[in-house]
């Protein structure tokens, strides 16, 4: 039985570059600073009209494990979106 393992993410983009399937935006690159989660309370970039984002996934370069959380790969959900889906926002 062949093992099952994640990719590295770079190893992971340059495959979806060879098989021509888009991935996400990268927002940011590099070392983990709080004021990354400002991201996630921006509106979405995919769209042409204003969105509110309704997160941002926080992920390691190196694929690693940890026995609390499992796979170390986190989505952080803005408060924005959090609002909207309670019905508390104003549009």
């Amino acid at each position: 039985i062949a093992a099952h393992k994640y990719l590295n993410y770079e190893e992971f983009l340059n495959i979806m570059e060879v098989i021509s399937l888009p991935t996400v935006p990268i927002l940011y690159q590099g070392p983990w600073q709080t004021s990354l989660l400002d991201l996630a309370e921006q509106n979405e970039s995919l769209c042409k009209s204003p969105q509110i984002r309704e997160g941002i996934v926080i992920r390691p370069s190196i694929e690693r494990y940890d026995l609390e959380v499992k796979r170390v790969v986190l989505k952080y959900i803005s408060h924005r979106y959090m609002l909207r889906k309670n019905g508390t926002e104003k549009h």
